[in-house]
């Protein structure tokens, strides 16, 4: 039988206003755990509200209730409403709930999803409690999933203080349960390094860190702003012992997704990815052969633009976003996930030029057919995100492999810029693919890409290819216009003179004026020969 309970309320109060209240962390932890050791002596009915009254202090609950609150209010404000009470409370509420075996109840009915908070003094608090549990229970890996969730929907939250406690719960998360949990945590983690909030991408990016140095047994280290990105300071143990615990394929998609953050738009991220990389990667050139496949494939996949509703299919679950249905709300949302595919393409685009530049002999018999195919199969928004990655392509290939592979690159080029899928939005992104190659191939570029231009130009079957071909010649033109016409007006200018080879010469020096000066002879003289051809012609057919 359970000894006869003492007058509780001559100490309760005191031991809840001290976890709670104290200004001192060790007085709070010390109250805490007398708390929770009186209740698993005398049980958890025998100690009045002991739950309900902590949780009302973490949570910052001011409705009335029967239980009464641990700190006095003033009016309807309770009192208590600063973060160290409120860890306070939740610090106590989560070692009672271990004791008394009422974690899962506590999970189910008032933490979690931390949508269901309404004030960001309760999410925090909720947060806190969260931080909290994760530390005490040890059997907290079934809540792991939900914990997760929530913890993530905090780190998106709009305030800093939120944010914050956030990451310090998904730190403990992840220490205290990485190593059994590690199916859970690293999928969920390893997908938000690439999603469309930024916070939520340099948070995930330092919680990765912390749960491949668990699981690696390593040490991050520190980068400091001006270090080379690519100067891996990881050893072989850490990288072998990483890739036999996480898996193949789980070990290439995490270490794909860690090389396209380094890359982000926002330093924060860039740089914590960069901090991972450097202490779980060995080898920069070495890893990206090993995980090449991979992340071609997700660089590629990256082109292709999302909708709003799949952002939103991808968004954290359990978070309840207000419905509204004005037309302004929804043509917000069209221009925010504009903006994400705008930045995720830029970022696939990057790191295609990042992947070429340090293995370019092996990517690229591997990466065109895998951009042709996205550019046949997409629409025009991926197309465009095709003709950006082959432009970051050809840019960083070194000369001598850009002329070595020329049979490779200038076909995508010539398909974006005058196929059947080009249209003028396309083949002005296209016209950036072509001078990347030009640019590194030289005069060989014009020599392969502008003679099929011209031949589809001259193909009297097909209208639109025609029409196709004079808008890409155009285009080509618009930019480093002196160094093109040497190549370009000569094959314009091949007798017998077409009426659409008229046509794209006007074309060409409605945008390249200037640069057609020292042509201009040339032009004329080519002209007159034609029109003196076509007048003996008609004199002969008259005779």
């Amino acid at each position: 039988e359970r000894p006869p309970a003492p007058p509780l309320p001559l100490f309760q109060p005191l031991l809840e206003t001290n976890a709670v209240g104290d200004a001192h962390p060790d007085v709070r932890l010390a109250a805490a755990t007398a708390l929770a050791q009186v209740v698993d002596a005398l049980g958890v009915d025998r100690v009045p509200f002991i739950i309900q009254r902590l949780t009302r202090a973490a949570l910052s609950r001011t409705e009335p209730d029967e239980c009464g609150d641990i700190i006095a209010k003033k009016g309807d404000e309770v009192l208590a409403a600063g973060a160290s009470e409120r860890s306070g409370a939740a610090q106590a509420l989560s070692l009672v709930c271990v004791e008394s075996g009422t974690v899962s109840a506590l999970m189910r009915d008032d933490l979690v999803p931390l949508s269901r908070h309404q004030t960001p003094a309760a999410r925090e608090g909720a947060l806190w409690c969260l931080r909290f549990l994760a530390r005490d229970d040890a059997d907290f890996g079934d809540h792991v999933q939900d914990a997760l969730k929530a913890v993530l929907d905090g780190l998106a939250d709009d305030a800093d203080a939120i944010r914050d406690v956030a990451l310090l719960a998904g730190k403990q998360l992840v220490r205290a349960h990485g190593d059994a949990q590690l199916h859970v945590l690293l999928p969920s983690l390893e997908g938000q390094l690439l999603g469309p909030r930024w916070r939520l991408r340099e948070a995930a990016a330092r919680l990765l860190g912390e749960l491949l140095c668990l699981i690696g047994d390593a040490r991050q280290v520190g980068v400091a702003e001006f270090d080379d990105a690519d100067a891996a300071l990881g050893d072989e143990e850490t990288a072998n012992k990483l890739r036999k615990r996480i898996g193949g394929a789980a070990w290439r998609n995490t270490i794909s997704s860690l090389y396209i953050a380094r890359l982000d738009a926002v330093q924060g991220v860039r740089q914590a990815a960069v901090e991972v990389w450097k202490t779980v990667v060995p080898n920069t050139p070495r890893m990206l052969r090993e995980v090449l496949e991979t992340l071609v494939r997700r660089l590629v996949a990256m082109l292709t633009p999302v909708s709003a509703t799949q952002d939103d299919a991808g968004r954290l679950q359990g978070a309840q976003q207000p419905e509204y249905n004005t037309s302004d709300d929804e043509d917000g949302d069209e221009l925010e996930a504009d903006d994400i595919n705008v930045e995720r393409q830029r970022v696939a685009s990057r790191a295609l030029g990042d992947v070429v530049l340090k293995i370019g002999d092996r990517v690229i018999p591997e990466l065109m057919p895998l951009l042709q195919e996205a550019f046949d199969n997409g629409d025009e928004a991926t197309r465009v995100g095709v003709c950006l990655g082959l432009a970051e392509v050809c840019g960083a290939t070194p000369q001598r492999q850009a002329t070595e592979k020329l049979d490779l690159l200038a076909p995508p080029v010539v398909e974006a810029l005058c196929g059947p899928n080009a249209s003028p939005r396309i083949t002005a992104h296209a016209a950036m693919a072509f001078h990347a190659l030009h640019g590194q191939a030289g005069p060989r570029a014009v020599e392969e890409v502008v003679p099929e231009v011209l031949r589809r130009l001259d193909d009297d079957s097909d209208d639109r290819g025609a029409t196709r071909a004079r808008g890409a010649l155009r285009e080509i033109c618009r930019r480093r216009a002196r160094e093109l016409l040497t190549g370009v007006i000569p094959q314009l200018l091949k007798r017998p003179m077409s009426e659409r080879r008229a046509d794209a010469l006007g074309a060409v020096a409605d945008v390249a004026a200037a640069a057609l000066r020292p042509f201009v002879a040339t032009v004329v003289r080519a002209a007159l020969a034609e029109l003196g051809a076509e007048t003996e012609h008609a004199e002969a057919v008259a005779a």
